[in-house]
């Protein structure tokens, strides 16, 4: 007689046909994924780009505000680069073939945004 299973009864299935259902992200997706974060990459760096080289001692308006971030922005910059420029080489080895140039701008966005936030703290 055959013997019941305790645990509960599972189907098998090959790991090609695992692979086939999973929900990845069409190229369609990655592309517009990707164009979002090159503009907002872009928008980081061109409000870095202005808090570092607009005179904020000389503004009533903007000085107040932006100082503090001006001051610690070259800082804040400075220690993230090391450890962005390593995941910059080794994007290859940690993304898929089609997914490098998305993995590339996510960290590039990371980068920017971090030392922003940490020139505001």
């Amino acid at each position: 007689s055959e013997k019941a299973s305790l645990l509960p009864v599972t189907e098998t299935q090959k790991l090609s046909t695992l692979q086939e259902n999973d929900d990845e992200a069409t190229p369609n997706q990655l592309r517009i994924a990707e164009f979002a974060l090159l503009f907002l990459t872009f928008l980081l760096a061109g409000f870095q780009t202005f808090i570092l080289n607009f005179d904020f001692a000389s503004s009533c308006i903007f000085g107040p505000h932006f100082l503090p971030i001006a001051q610690g922005l070259p800082q804040s910059l400075f220690i993230g680069f090391p450890t962005t420029a390593i995941f910059l080489i080794a994007a290859p080895v940690l993304a898929k073939k089609e997914r490098v140039g998305f993995v590339r701008c996510l960290i590039m966005f990371c980068y920017l945004l971090g030392a922003t936030w940490g020139a505001v703290i």
